[in-house]
């Protein structure tokens, strides 16, 4: 058997890795029921009397502008197709596409695929999309998101084209809406005045930032899906929404969950453990480098090798408590013939290491432990990497043990 076709027949610990893919489009959004609800308030009117609506959704990165925006108008389409109004949509990335024939061309191809990239101006291609909404007798949701990208390219000529898409059918049915998304909030400010007008402050949304707790939530449901049962431990999903909760961000939290699992099926692991996240953590954004390792102080350094080769060992652990931190930093000190620094002094390490981002410390209430057990976690490098960092900066006059 060949190499691929061994690695191909192995189960890995990916059940289906697609639905931790950016364009997945989960049956539920956790902690985004409010947002939902407020777009369908702002687009009833094109439900009830055919009337066009134009929203701005924005948010920080990864606070879930797209996939709300998404699944709002699969659900929304479905809603109103069962009251016999129907209504398509079509969501377009506008730093994908940032010209306005590229988008027309991207919505045209939506109602027929042959639709020829070239030879159309701005102005034959909206009407050529009146000619195909008419054809089909629907009512059009455009999204155009990273809508910043367009406008500061092209200006606000194909959005004041959007919102005015009806105006020569006195008395028709509106038959076009349209959603702008942007993590810059000072988007419609970008828009002229006669644009801009149609965005009334009520049709603006701005989710905020997911914390640790909402980002776990996230991370789980997506987990249940995505890999094999029993291959994930919930402190490895903790620690993923820790580190993706600095920023907010869960589209982070999901990529460091999918290459965690990467990691874990390229070592033949049958689990994905807290070293395969670091690693992640350390392919995307990493913090730990030689350079910065010296610019702590020797007893800092003893006392987070103690730590990491703490959580080093066997397959890796999450956490470790601050009692176990302090034992492991006097067996390190002795290997390197230093003399442990009281428990007082010791504290002070850890809450400057922790200031400076190398490690985290939290209460963590578990069972059969104290309420004011601190665990300590290393967010960034690989535990074992870091071990083998922090001896090229201590050197190498250690005592093997």
């Amino acid at each position: 058997m060949g190499i691929v076709e061994e690695e191909l027949g192995r189960s890995g610990v990916f059940a289906d890795r697609s639905k931790l893919d950016f364009n997945y489009v989960p049956d539920r959004l956790p902690h985004r029921d409010n947002e939902m609800r407020q777009l369908v308030a702002i687009f009833r009117p094109v439900a009830e009397q055919a009337v066009s609506q134009a929203a701005f959704v924005t948010g920080h990165v990864g606070s879930g502008k797209t996939v709300l925006t998404k699944k709002f108008s699969i659900d929304f389409a479905e809603a109103c197709a069962k009251r016999q109004q129907p209504v398509e949509y079509v969501h377009i990335n506008c730093r994908k596409n940032a010209a306005e024939g590229l988008i027309l061309h991207e919505i045209l191809r939506k109602f027929d695929a042959k639709y020829p990239e070239r030879g159309f101006s701005t102005h034959e291609m909206l009407r050529d999309l009146r000619k195909q909404i008419q054809k089909r007798g629907c009512h059009l949701i455009v999204v155009l998101d990273e809508a910043d990208a367009l406008i500061a390219k092209e200006g606000s000529d194909l959005v004041y084209a959007f919102t005015r898409f009806d105006d020569e059918k006195a008395g028709a049915k509106a038959t076009l809406s349209l959603i702008l998304v942007s993590a810059n909030s000072q988007t419609p400010l970008m828009l002229d005045e006669s644009a801009r007008s149609t965005l009334r402050r009520s049709n603006v949304i701005e989710l905020p930032k997911y914390n640790a707790a909402q980002i776990n939530d996230i991370i789980s449901e997506r987990a249940k899906m995505a890999f094999h049962r029993g291959v994930l431990h919930e402190d490895v999903l903790e620690l993923i929404s820790e580190i993706a909760a600095e920023e907010g961000d869960a589209r982070y939290a999901i990529e460091l969950l999918d290459n965690a699992g990467g990691n874990a099926d390229e070592e033949g692991s049958e689990s994905v453990e807290a070293e395969h996240v670091r690693a992640a953590k350390a392919n995307t954004k990493s913090f730990a480098t030689v350079s910065k390792i010296q610019l702590l102080g020797k007893h800092h350094q003893l006392a987070l090798k103690g730590i990491a080769r703490k959580l080093g060992r066997g397959k890796g652990r999450t956490f470790v408590t601050t009692g176990e931190a302090e034992e492991i930093y006097a067996l390190v000190c002795e290997e390197h013939d230093e003399t442990p620094r009281a428990h007082t002094q010791f504290w002070k390490y850890l809450k400057e290491l922790e200031t400076a981002g190398w490690i985290r410390v939290k209460l963590a209430p578990r069972t059969g432990s104290s309420g004011n057990t601190q665990y300590i976690s290393l967010p960034d490098v690989p535990a074992k990497v870091l071990v083998k960092k922090l001896d090229e900066s201590l050197g190498t006059g250690a005592k093997k043990r």
